[in-house]
Order: C-alpha cells, then sequence, then structure tokens
C-alpha cells in the first residue's frame, strides 16, 4: 500500500531524499519499518525525522527511541526540540495545533536542510475521519470540510487508507516496536 501510495503521488525519482516524520507511536513505526522494506527496490533514500515537544515528563524518551529505530535501521535522523506549550501561549494556539505548527516547520526545514522533495507521514483512515467531524463540529464551510489530501505542498500521506486497527495489528504481526 505504502509503495502503491508513492506511485500514485508520483515519486519515481529514484534516490531523492524522503523525510519521514516519526513520533514513536505504532503509526509511524508501521510507516517507518514498510518503507524500509521496499527502500531498495524503488530505490529510495530515507531521512528519519522526530521532534520532542516537552509536552510530557518523559518525551525525551520518545526521541531516544526513534533515533535507535533510526541507528538499527542505518538511516540518518534529525531529533529537534521544540517548547509546544511555550509556542501555544505566545500566539494564542491550542497545544495540538502549536504542536502541528511547531512539527510542520521542523519537518520543513529538515527537508530543506537535506534536500529532501517529500515529506511521508503517517496520518491513517481513524485520522481523517477524525478531521472531517472535528471541521464538522467546528461549523467548517464545505470547502473546509475536505479531508486531508493523501498528497498536498511536499507532504505524503500514504497511509490514509489503512486503519489504526490494522496498523496496530501489522505492527504486532511483524513484532514492531513502538511507544505509547
Amino acid at each position: 500500500k505504502v509503495a502503491s501510495a508513492l506511485r500514485r503521488a508520483g515519486y519515481s525519482n529514484s534516490g531523492t531524499t524522503l523525510v519521514v516524520g516519526a513520533s514513536a507511536g505504532p503509526d509511524s513505526s508501521a510507516l517507518l519499518y514498510a518503507l524500509h522494506r521496499i527502500k531498495e527496490a524503488h530505490g529510495l533514500s530515507l531521512h528519519v525525522a522526530h521532534l520532542n515537544h516537552q509536552l510530557r515528563s518523559d518525551s525525551g524518551q520518545d526521541a531516544v527511541f526513534v533515533r535507535q529505530l533510526a541507528i538499527d535501521a542505518r538511516l540518518p535522523c534529525t531529533i529537534g526540540l521544540a517548547n509546544v506549550a511555550d509556542h501555544a501561549a505566545r500566539h494564542g494556539e491550542s497545544v495540538e495545533m502549536a504542536a502541528r505548527t511547531c512539527r510542520r516547520v521542523f519537518l520543513r526545514r529538515t527537508a530543506n536542510r537535506i534536500g529532501a522533495s517529500w515529506i511521508l507521514l503517517a496520518h491513517h483512515a481513524d485520522d481523517q475521519a477524525e478531521t472531517v467531524l472535528l471541521r464538522l463540529l467546528r461549523g467548517t464551510s464545505p470547502t473546509g470540510l475536505a479531508a486531508m489530501a493523501p498528497v498536498r505542498e511536499g507532504l505524503l500521506r500514504p497511509l490514509l487508507g489503512v486503519t489504526r486497527a490494522d496498523l496496530r495489528q501489522h505492527a504486532l504481526d511483524h513484532q514492531l516496536r513502538w511507544r505509547e
């Protein structure tokens, strides 16, 4: 499914680096595993990126975990740090919006620094449904009800057709490691 999503997105440039956003959770661990499995056959060059949001006392352990996943897969890795709570307070945003903003800035800077053409995110079908529901509850316009695009502005979401339950089962079936 990931290889098909890359083809549908128009990815065909063997050797172009892809940044993979990794949170340490089961979704991004499954995406990273799938990409690592197909990278040779599809000429993928991967770079793992993780942003420590500093929202939990143990969030630094997520960064350590992601770095180890990258080391085990022999992939380059960039770890960033952002004070999301401070950003939210300074900009009058919710913590979730501030986290999204900080993460996007970090991922785009990482992609620009290493010359990557795509940033891959592990959003899945359940995230898609939640996005539409939240927009509906906020009273958005019909245009605003649109779900997340699989490809938009250098972001690629190859797992939008996969449910959270299927990702978790895949992770369990392949004995993948992740953090909750």
